[in-house]
């Protein structure tokens, strides 16, 4: 590629900027696992953020998923899912009032 250009891995195109779904590092854009809008640089398999609203994104494990794990909950304004305070199984929210289990 020209200076200041992205190679897109398994592409072979050149970018200004990588696309949705790619993570850059030193000029070559690399694919993000599973259903990542944006990844880790270092890791493509952690996701930064998911590529549609099907998907939240796990901050426990940074995987975009499409149910929040028993012991996270859901945040609907952001469609992510948050860990749940240290004495709840299961919750609704982070607060230790809000446990379900």
């Amino acid at each position: 590629c020209d200076p200041g250009l992205n190679l897109v891995e398994g592409l072979g195109t050149c970018v200004a900027s990588c696309p949705n779904g790619y993570s850059e590092d030193n000029s070559i854009c690399h694919k993000c696992s599973g259903n990542c809008r944006t990844c880790d640089t270092n890791d493509t398999a952690l996701c930064l953020s998911c590529d549609s609203s099907e998907y939240k994104l796990d901050h426990s494990v940074n995987l975009c998923v499409v149910t929040c794990a028993s012991n996270t909950y859901p945040n609907q304004e952001d469609d992510e899912c948050f860990a749940c305070d240290s004495s709840c199984a299961r919750c609704s929210g982070s607060s230790s009032s809000l446990c379900t289990a």
